[in-house]
């Protein structure tokens, strides 16, 4: 303020000086604000020198006239920009409120994702050995035999080469979806999960129990099919229904339930398996839309007529897909 006021204008006089104006107190507020600027500071000057005006005289009166338009401006334009920053420190506010929620949303993502990694780091193994040809293929990828610490198992890779970013990303989410619920299963007529492979760049894998007998169709298309007796089918049946009935139990719903997802092991035993397509309530992942992009999920020979018309799924798309393995059967 000494600065614009100049280092002969001695600030204590002139305050005592500027008590007979009612203008100039208005201007030594401001002066004391700092909001005069190189406009205004002829105008101050001119107040100034006021101060040593003999009171009433003609010279008072013209210049205190054309100090008071420009005080009157100056307050406007101090007004202004208090206004001015008002709003930009509400803008402001509202900025950071959207960066907060946005870090929060970040965050919440993020939580989510090393969740799923730390499911897939803990789960990783480490196979002796894969064979190369596979046993079985399916939508969701290829079937190979594999050994782990000297067991025979079966490793579901899901190939990653020349596939987008996009789609990778998708099938990561799919076979975290798929791994966290198979692994919280446990019952003799549900296909057990041992753990993933993750180490390949060109696959993913799922290394679940091995069932040596094939799945379901195939048994039914065999040549020897004809040699199976009503009671061996009646238990294929019931092993299904009890799969399925420890599915709902866990509040998994299959939703892709079909012959080719049953599988025989060596006793000849059904277990139900392929759970890619599956939604489980526990995991707050259920919903009854069974779409994507339109598209509804599952096979269409088994699937309910109101699940092709509306693409809704309830319990009674599973009721139905078993009332199909039940008349293939």
């Amino acid at each position: 303020l000494s600065n614009e006021l100049g280092s002969a204008l001695d600030l204590q006089q002139l305050a005592l000086q500027a008590q007979r104006f009612e203008k100039i107190e208005g201007l030594i507020q401001l002066l004391g604000q700092q909001t005069v600027d190189a406009n205004n500071q002829a105008a101050a000057q001119r107040a100034a020198i006021l101060c040593g005006i003999e009171k009433g005289s003609a010279v008072e009166s013209e210049e205190l006239s054309a100090l008071g338009l420009k005080l009157d401006q100056i307050a406007a334009d101090v007004s202004t920009v208090i206004d001015q920053n008002t709003k930009q420190q509400e803008s402001l506010d509202e900025v950071k409120e959207m960066v907060a929620a946005k870090n929060s949303k970040l965050r919440g993502r993020a939580l989510a994702r090393q969740d799923k990694d730390r499911a897939l780091e803990e789960l990783e193994i480490e196979l002796d050995s894969v064979e190369e040809k596979p046993i079985a293929k399916g939508s969701q990828g290829a079937v190979h035999k594999a050994s782990y610490q000297g067991d025979v198992v079966a490793l579901k890779k899901m190939s990653l080469v020349g596939i987008t970013a996009t789609k990778r990303n998708k099938m990561m989410k799919d076979f975290s979806t798929e791994l966290a619920i198979m692994v919280k299963l446990r019952s003799p007529r549900i296909v057990a999960v041992y753990g993933v492979v993750t180490t390949d760049t060109t696959w993913l894998g799922l290394v679940v129990e091995y069932c040596g007998g094939g799945d379901l169709r195939e048994a039914l298309d065999a040549d020897d099919a004809a040699s199976i007796d009503e009671a061996q089918r009646r238990r294929w049946l019931s092993d299904i229904s009890l799969g399925m009935a420890y599915l709902y139990s866990k509040g998994v719903e299959h939703r892709d339930l079909k012959t080719l997802n049953i599988l025989l092991d060596g006793d000849r035993r059904c277990k139900v398996t392929d759970f890619g397509l599956s939604k489980s309530e526990s995991l707050a992942t259920a919903a009854t839309q069974a779409t994507a992009g339109g598209d509804a999920k599952g096979t269409p020979a088994y699937m309910a007529p109101e699940l092709l018309q509306h693409n809704i799924f309830t319990e009674k798309g599973d009721v139905y897909a078993y009332g199909m393995i039940v008349f293939e059967v």
